[in-house]
């Protein structure tokens, strides 16, 4: 349809050209342009049902955005429209939108016959007449400036002057005149010989100066553009440049930090080592004086009106989010609870909670049930209304670590796609738009706003850099690079930021026998990081092959015997984990960067393994084989197990619906194959077609997607808790026992050769530091 066509729905008449609807009165309703759009979309599609992804991709032009935005948009238009709930767009459940009122396409012309009385149209004309008059006049007084003697005519001149002229003149509401030469125009007037004055010709000859003396001076711009110096970009700052200045002193943990509207007040979460709980600490910055709120608070947040504390209390894995009256004395009234955030999922301990300037909304995150994803919500602190404002669709683990702009009209969070990739979203609040602002899978979970709400601060894990995204224009700023590792960016002024600092983690490798339950704690250890390893035994021969941070960057380690060799030569700090060994020993399978590899041990050579689809996770081999391995693959939004040689890079499809995958290979030749799906909790056995096996279900009420998370020993089955737990299913008696794992402090577990492999974390001290950038306005700016 043009957009110089009307539109009549029922008694009103929309305008796509203007944004407005008219009323059977003549009068004017303002719309919005995308109500407009959504407006003459679904007009246009009649008598079709409109799904919101269709409405997503003509109406928001392919933007990710929530549904609850379509939702708002259908349900502003139907206030405005006005009569009963379907009177002019019907939902159709779980199928879409459609318009149920009579549509009818009109003309301007037919627009004006319809609507104006003879006597207004009579009106009209003379008003125009008048109008016409003025606007000659007007012409002629303007023209005498600039014209010369009229006795000079050229030939063109003097025959078209004998000629009649016909002009079409439309007078507007604004009393407007302007030529029509449409035969359908609203309303016009022929006026002929509007002028009896002798044509005369313009001078040019002044306009030539003008246009020279133009050119001289760009001319003059550009070539002083190019004689000044170029101004390098700003260098990224390093420690030396910017000393890192200590805040807070306790030993442990110290993260998240939040500061007071005055700045006079720290509140920040402390832990002491991994058996202790973690509870929130509020520091006077000046004097250093601290008080403690009780066991479980985390992820303060200072409330605009600078008296009240808002956080999360997480007891038993249960979430309530709670508030505390803090005096500048550091003296607290007793606690309120506001709201529970259940269900508790892992990664929202980072989530982070936020108030409105107007102190009228609380935004946190929570999930509607016990598995992903998590959403973002929000509570109306007066009259305790609570609505869902993110849900994107797709599958996704979810949103979190979500931060207010300054002016509270942008919300800013993280998004964990199911494929473990994630990114930093923006959610407009007034529109309800989310669009992404930057998708890397080595971004730290927390965020922060630049001051004046422009920008959004970031951490570039692998990188170990602190950058800002600009909101508007998406361009990328490199600010600061650090040397240990840095989280929970936070601005304390126009040039002052927070960061924590220090490595929280130092990682030992522990093993289980489970023949005989013999711990050996630690198995590999060293003052660095070592993590993930894969254990290979072959009559005499034992090789152990591990990521460690022993030689700077993460490398991939071999111990065997009393040998110890490094194997490769990464430059970048990628994480590498999930390692195993080939059937001969010889391989090595592992992933970085979210990137499948292999590595031979002989050569040390480091072979890329490609599939069409990118998005792979969970990987294993295919039992007593040296060729072919196991993989879940994303595609189309559903996850399949794919099966691809490493030397020809051919992938087959095996399964669908499988999410992880683990092998229990017998020395015998015999194979069996266990996994999760996106159908149902729990761990089933496949039969020989990939199929799950109902008969064998371990783990029924526990949601699985990620092969760390469990486990396949010879006699049982076994997963890790969020407290940190082992637990096994006997595959005899199905009976279910907790693992004694010493004091091992674990994330994730594998297990090899019937031995449990778990990395045994141990906490190391991070504290609250500012860095100062004198510049950080001008390189924001730039």
């Amino acid at each position: 349809m043009e957009n110089t066509k009307l539109i009549r729905l029922n008694q009103w008449i929309l305008d796509p050209l203007e944004n407005h609807l008219i009323k059977e009165d003549n009068t004017f309703v303002p719309l919005e342009a995308k109500y407009v759009k959504l407006l003459v979309f679904l007009a246009e599609s009649l008598p079709q049902v409109i799904s919101r992804e269709q409405l997503m991709q003509e109406v928001w032009d392919n933007r990710c955005i929530e549904y609850t935005t379509i939702s708002s948009a259908i349900s502003r238009l139907r206030k405005i429209l006005g009569g009963e709930r379907d009177d002019f767009i019907k939902t159709h459940l779980k199928r879409g939108y459609s318009l149920t009122c009579r549509v009818e396409y009109l003309s301007r012309t037919e627009l004006l016959t319809t609507n104006t009385p003879p006597a207004a149209n009579a009106n009209h004309v003379q008003k125009g007449e008048e109008t016409k008059q003025e606007f000659i006049a007007k012409a002629d007084q303007q023209a005498d400036e600039y014209l010369v003697d009229e006795s000079i005519k050229p030939v063109e001149q003097e025959e078209a002057q004998d000629k009649t002229s016909e002009v079409l003149v439309t007078v507007d509401a604004n009393n407007t005149v302007s030529n029509q030469t449409d035969n359908d125009s609203i309303t016009g007037l022929v006026v002929k010989n509007i002028s009896n004055k002798p044509k005369r010709r313009l001078l040019t000859k002044p306009f030539y100066k003008l246009y020279s003396l133009l050119a001289t001076l760009i001319l003059v711009i550009v070539l002083w553009q190019l004689t000044q110096p170029v101004t390098p970009s700003p260098k990224i700052l390093t420690k030396h440049d910017v000393p890192e200045e200590p805040l807070t002193y306790l030993e442990g943990w110290e993260y998240a930090p939040s500061l007071s509207p005055d700045k006079a007040l720290l509140a920040f979460t402390h832990q002491a080592d991994h058996a202790s709980s973690p509870r929130i600490v509020i520091q006077d910055i000046q004097t250093k004086q601290s008080i403690a709120l009780e066991p479980g608070s985390i992820s303060p947040y200072w409330s605009p009106s600078g008296n009240e504390l808002f956080y999360m209390s997480m007891i038993q894995d249960n979430c309530t989010i709670k508030k505390v009256s803090i005096k500048r004395t550091l003296a607290t009234s007793n606690s309120k609870e506001i709201i529970q955030c259940n269900p508790y999922l892992p990664y929202m301990t980072n989530t982070g909670i936020a108030v409105s300037p107007d102190l009228n909304w609380l935004y946190y995150t929570s999930a509607d049930n016990d598995k992903p994803p998590a959403l973002i919500k929000r509570y109306h602190l007066k009259s305790h209304y609570v609505e869902t404002i993110t849900a994107p669709p797709g599958k996704y683990q979810g949103d979190a670590g979500l931060r207010l702009s300054p002016d509270g009209t942008k919300l800013a969070f993280k998004r964990y796609a199911d494929d473990h990739s994630e990114s930093i979203m923006l959610l407009e609040l007034n529109t309800g738009e989310t669009n992404s602002l930057l998708n890397k899978s080595t971004l730290a979970n927390q965020i922060a706003w630049s001051p004046f709400g422009t920008h959004v601060f970031y951490l570039e894990e692998r990188e170990k850099i602190l950058s800002a995204i600009n909101v508007y224009t998406g361009e990328n700023t490199s600010l600061y690079q650090y040397e240990s590792d840095a989280a929970y960016p936070l601005v304390y002024s126009d040039t002052e930021i927070l960061l924590t600092f220090g490595f929280g983690n130092i990682a030992d490798i522990n093993l289980l026998n489970l023949g005989n339950n013999k711990l050996s704690s630690p198995w590999v250890s060293s003052s660095f990081r070592d993590h993930s390893a894969a254990l290979y035994k072959l009559n005499n021969t034992e090789r152990i092959a591990f990521s460690s941070t022993r030689s700077g960057n993460r490398q991939i380690w071999l111990k065997e015997g009393d040998q110890l060799q490094q194997l490769t030569n990464f430059k970048d700090k990628a994480y590498i984990y999930q390692s195993s060994f080939s059937a001969d020993g010889e391989n090595i399978l592992f992933i970085r960067d979210d990137k499948l590899y292999v590595l031979n041990i002989p050569t040390k050579q480091v072979q890329t393994v490609f599939h069409p689809n990118e998005t792979v996770k969970n990987i294993t081999w295919l039992c007593h084989s040296n060729d072919n391995i196991l993989t879940t693959v994303l595609e189309n939004g559903n996850w399949y197990l794919d099966q691809i040689n490493i030397h020809t890079q051919t992938a087959k499809r095996l399964a669908s619906g499988i999410t992880s995958i683990h092998s229990q290979c017998g020395n015998n030749g015999s194979e069996r194959y266990f996994a999760s799906t996106t159908g149902s909790k729990g761990i089933y056995q496949l039969d020989d077609n990939w199929e799950f096996n109902n008969k064998y279900h371990y783990f029924p009420d526990v949601h699985f997607d990620y092969n760390l998370d469990w486990a396949v020993g010879n006699d049982a089955i076994y997963r890790i808790t969020l407290k940190k737990e082992v637990i096994k299913v006997d595959f005899a008696t199905g009976e279910r026992q907790k693992v004694d794992i010493g004091n091992t402090n674990t994330l994730f577990i594998t297990i090899h050769h019937n031995s449990l492999l778990m990395n045994d974390y141990k906490t190391a001290n991070t504290y609250i530091g500012k860095i100062t950038i004198s510049d950080l306005n001008r390189r924001l700016s730039k």
